[in-house]
């Protein structure tokens, strides 16, 4: 029968945007801002003290690293301890990278505050997805994360423009201070979340998943295939890291039209699945149409030769790709055990850690040895072969089962 959910001691609101599901969207907004505001002023700042380009690559190298370490710890922290606290505890360690950054701003010191700044990225994030799970109803828990998913989409959208906009000339610590700021408002948010779980019968599912494995302590068996197709998904769009330097290479101007056309597009991605994801019965039928439109983003950007054709493919990416992570969201927390939540999140997300590493080092590969349009056509076989896992991972999943 699973569980009912109280908060304050009173009934769930069967309403999605309930009161707590508005301060975990919130703080989603904020921690993800926040983060936005580091991965696009960084590489700016490091130009500013003359640093090596590959003091970038090595600092965002060792912080992917990291976060993809600290998500199984960080999901059976927030599964036995509180999804709560270790959100506040990653929002804080990012607060203490941003000093670190500022006051100390040398090689060394930047590079190891990056890397500690991955274990905390990855303890909010994993944390958030959960929190998000346990403040819906059940009736509105599918409908319910596919809007989470706009969280991310809204970070995106204003955290490049938050993040520029306060760098003053030569001066970045109005930067470092903005994102500090929004961090703390994100501790602030999330420490007004209340709720409780009280159970009608005991969750066995979840303990049994991880007897006798290790591997199942930390990771989650029901999210683990689903991770497996958003590993393959994440390499192709690894294609994004690139794209700057790529669409200058073609003569496109103004590459950043790209992000906001694709943020637009993935916001109303997430709002069709969140409208229709409850009448659906298989997800298959978001998840095929999505990733064949993902696919021909990625050809149009093989052909592109000219802008329109650039921001065409920008309006398919964010479709595409807004499609499949809002049904992605909603596939690893129908699924999960209310006490596995945490690990199947820290899967969920450790699979997105890894398919982007492994494109993203794929990517630099191939460019290097043969052409951006060469690893831009490889990258078009990543969603046709996440297409065809996902005819046998999904082939038997309904999402209107109990």
């Amino acid at each position: 029968m699973g569980a009912n959910y109280c908060i304050n001691g009173g009934a769930m609101s069967e309403r999605i945007f309930n009161k707590n599901f508005i301060r975990i969207f919130i703080t989603t907004v904020l921690v993800m801002t926040g983060n936005q505001i580091i991965m696009v002023v960084l590489p700016l700042y490091l130009d500013n003290l003359g640093k090596n380009p590959s003091v970038l690559g090595i600092a965002t190298s060792l912080s992917a690293l990291a976060a993809m370490i600290m998500r199984p710890f960080g999901g059976i922290l927030a599964d036995r301890w509180s999804k709560k606290m270790v959100l506040i505890l990653g929002a804080f360690i990012m607060i203490l990278g941003m000093i670190g950054i500022n006051v100390i701003p040398v090689t060394f010191a930047i590079i190891a505050m990056r890397l500690i700044q991955g274990f905390g990225i990855s303890g909010a994030t994993t944390a958030q997805m959960a929190i998000a799970a346990d403040v819906l109803p059940k009736s509105k828990l599918k409908s319910g994360m596919s809007y989470f998913g706009i969280a991310s989409v809204l970070a995106a959208a204003i955290g490049p423009i938050i993040g520029i906009e306060l760098i003053y000339g030569d001066n970045y610590t109005w930067s470092w201070m903005g994102a500090i700021l929004i961090f703390g408002l994100a501790i602030f948010f999330v420490s007004t979340i209340s709720y409780e779980v009280v159970e009608e019968s005991p969750l066995l599912i979840g303990k049994k998943n991880y007897e006798g494995s290790i591997f199942w302590k930390f990771y989650e068996k029901k999210a683990f295939l689903p991770s497996l197709v958003q590993l393959i998904i994440m390499t192709g769009n690894a294609v994004i890291v690139f794209l700057p330097s790529y669409g200058r290479s073609i003569g496109v101007e103004n590459v950043g039209w790209f992000y906001t056309i694709q943020a637009l597009t993935m916001f109303v991605a997430n709002i069709f699945v969140g409208k229709i994801i409850d009448r659906i019965k298989n997800p298959l039928s978001l998840l095929i149409p999505g990733l064949c439109v993902f696919s021909s983003a990625l050809f149009l950007l093989f052909l592109a030769d000219s802008s329109l054709i650039f921001f065409l493919a920008a309006v398919l990416y964010g479709t595409g790709f807004g499609i499949n992570i809002a049904t992605m969201n909603v596939l690893i927390m129908s699924f999960a055990p209310y006490d596995r939540r945490g690990a199947a999140s820290s899967t969920f997300f450790s699979s997105i850690d890894l398919g982007f590493s492994i494109g993203s080092i794929l990517g630099g590969v191939i460019i290097g040895t043969f052409t951006y349009k060469t690893f831009y056509g490889i990258s078009v076989l990543f969603p046709i072969a996440a297409i065809f896992l996902s005819l046998i991972v999904f082939r038997n999943i309904r999402l209107d089962q109990e």
